[in-house]
């Protein structure tokens, strides 16, 4: 019998990336929020060191990655400098009631790649608050 699985809309990029690191926090009740990163840049080719022509990225909850249930809500656009740094203050809408396991990523502005994963270090009051630092390079998907 073969299982059926649902396509995930969520990818590592093409490209390898590194960062000096960031932070992140997301109030799951009310869909406040921010993060900020520092360094976020390419890592090989020809613009290795800069954010090559990406000029944007938008932030991303993931609730519930990998279930059923999985729900995607991405931030607004924030602009990325040639050296890698971005900040956004945000409320998100249609955060789910039940948003478990939450994993919040930065990912390419337009775009379905995902250039860098901020695991939750703690769930505070029903808030989500992560730093991260560099995790990616791979091509395979960061949640599968």
């Amino acid at each position: 019998m073969a299982v059926a699985t649902r396509p995930n809309p969520i990818h590592s990029g093409t490209l390898p990336w590194t960062t000096k690191g960031g932070r992140a926090f997301v109030n799951l009740t009310t869909g406040e929020g921010a993060f900020d990163v520092e360094g976020l840049v390419l890592n090989g080719g020809s613009a290795t060191g800069t954010a090559g022509p990406i000029t944007s990225v938008v932030g991303t909850l993931v609730c519930n990655p990998g279930a059923a249930n999985q729900t995607v809500v991405d931030t607004p656009a924030a602009d990325l400098t040639t050296s890698g740094n971005a900040e956004l203050s945000f409320k998100l809408m249609n955060v789910p009631s039940s948003c478990g396991s939450p994993l919040f990523l930065i990912r390419i502005s337009g775009a379905k790649w995902t250039v860098a994963e901020i695991a939750p270090v703690a769930i505070i009051g029903g808030q989500l608050e992560s730093t991260f630092a560099s995790r990616f390079g791979s091509n395979s998907p960061i949640i599968a």
